[in-house]
């Protein structure tokens, strides 16, 4: 697959007009997986259940940091020096 087709534009749901260039498998990854937790009758489930639910049908391949169900945070320096600190 070229880079040109591993990547897809996206529409932000919250800011009409803006745009994004993603992973194309990555965020198939996680549309499948949304769509399969999210009920089709009201009154749906709420943020804190729907991540619950998500994060462990999660692929690995796409999403390294999953472990346990749960998104490791990646810790990085900020604050005045720290540009190319890792």
């Amino acid at each position: 697959m070229s880079d040109a087709d591993s990547k897809i534009m996206i529409a932000s749901a919250t800011s009409p007009g803006h745009t994004q260039r993603v992973d194309r498998a990555k965020y198939m990854a996680m549309r499948d997986a949304l769509i399969a937790i999210l009920p089709v009758d009201p009154p749906g489930i709420t943020v804190a259940e729907a991540k619950a639910a998500l994060l462990p049908r999660l692929p690995p391949r796409h999403f390294p940091r999953r472990r346990k169900g749960r998104m490791v945070a990646q810790s990085r320096p900020t604050g005045p020096g720290s540009e190319g600190r890792d």
